[in-house]
């Protein structure tokens, strides 16, 4: 059994968000590249909802669903609330600024639910 099949409903949700915000991202910032749709072995494609990234959100999307996947913490912090930072170098700073920008995005078209996210 892998871990993606042991995922929880919160785990899978975590997931599902930041797929949104990385979406958003790679629409908006990366319109000329060429995407593919996104998957991740041992987890339902309904998580992602057929979203289609380039290649590096591909694998910034991938890097983040492997780093909740196996996140020791249970019930799951923030991540900026954190004080085990298991995103890789780099990574990290990446995902902030396309949660910045997605989060202020989402709220702007009227996401209200993502004002948690943006401000907590």
């Amino acid at each position: 059994m892998s871990l993606a099949d042991k995922a929880t409903a919160k785990a899978l949700k975590d997931m599902s968000v930041l797929g949104r915000f990385v979406a958003l991202y790679c629409r908006d910032k990366h319109a000329d590249r060429p995407k593919a749709r996104f998957t991740y072995k041992g987890v339902d494609d309904k998580v992602w909802r057929g979203i289609e990234l380039c290649d590096e959100c591909s694998k910034m999307l991938t890097h983040g669903t492997a780093k909740r996947l196996i996140c020791p913490k249970e019930p799951k912090p923030y991540c900026k609330d954190c004080d085990i930072h298991c995103y890789g170098p780099g990574y990290r700073e990446r995902v902030r600024e396309v949660m910045r920008y997605s989060g202020r995005k989402m709220i702007m078209r009227g996401r209200i639910d993502m004002i948690y996210h943006y401000y907590f």
